[in-house]
């Protein structure tokens, strides 16, 4: 099973990733983290990556597709998940092609849908652990005094593109480059929708639900 996680920054793919990966014991793929691995690497890439991040914007389709292309060339026999793959219209068309010659069945496109207005607090409060990547919401007066919920590490920030700044311009860019992307999906047999302005537990289930459904059919 191939399962593809779409939706505007702030959402819960992340955390829906991981509750859907331990589920059908498949492997996650955030190319959030590896951008952000590769940030902290302190490597030409990772600077330049690091700019970009930092003023809101998205990591080219060159970049981000030879990163997929690379992960998605091991051995996933039984599935996968993406995160945060594809945001264009360009990288669908790409992930297609790429999905075609991979010996998986059961491809499924999840949209989770959020009132931007809802996203701007839940992103602005959202701290990251630096030793498990980890994201949770807190008090980000006092980050630095915070523990991560995950591993319990001290080792806590505020990454630069959720801050309120940054978030705005990350949602309005969202918004242009993703809408050509969601209507290339939106009437094939693999999409789904689901409403994050939910619980977890309530958005994950309408999600197993929705894949049980499209199955059946």
């Amino acid at each position: 099973m191939r399962l593809i996680l779409l939706g505007a920054p702030g959402v819960g793919k992340g955390t829906q990733g991981m509750k859907l990966a331990e589920f059908y014991s498949i492997p996650k793929l955030s190319t959030g983290e590896i951008l952000r691995n590769e940030v902290n690497s302190k490597t030409e890439l990772g600077l330049h990556i690091a700019e970009i991040l930092k003023k809101g914007m998205l990591v080219s389709d060159g970049i981000v597709e030879k990163i997929v292309a690379e992960k998605l060339s091991n051995s996933y026999g039984n599935g996968f998940i993406l995160d945060g793959f594809p945001r264009t219209l360009h990288q669908a068309v790409y992930l297609s092609e790429i999905l075609q010659e991979l010996p998986v069945d059961g491809t499924f496109v999840i949209n989770i849908e959020m009132n931007f207005e809802k996203l701007i607090p839940r992103l602005s409060n959202r701290v990251t652990c630096a030793d498990c990547v980890y994201t949770f919401n807190g008090d980000i007066t006092d980050v630095k005094l915070m523990t991560c919920p995950k591993c319990g590490s001290k080792n806590c920030y505020q990454r630069d593109d959720d801050k309120k700044e940054s978030i705005i311009k990350r949602l309005a860019v969202y918004d242009e480059l993703t809408k050509p992307m969601i209507d290339y999906y939106r009437n094939q047999r693999c999409w789904i929708e689901v409403d994050g302005d939910n619980t977890i537990d309530f958005v994950f289930n309408s999600i197993i639900a929705s894949i049980k459904q499209k199955i059946v059919v």
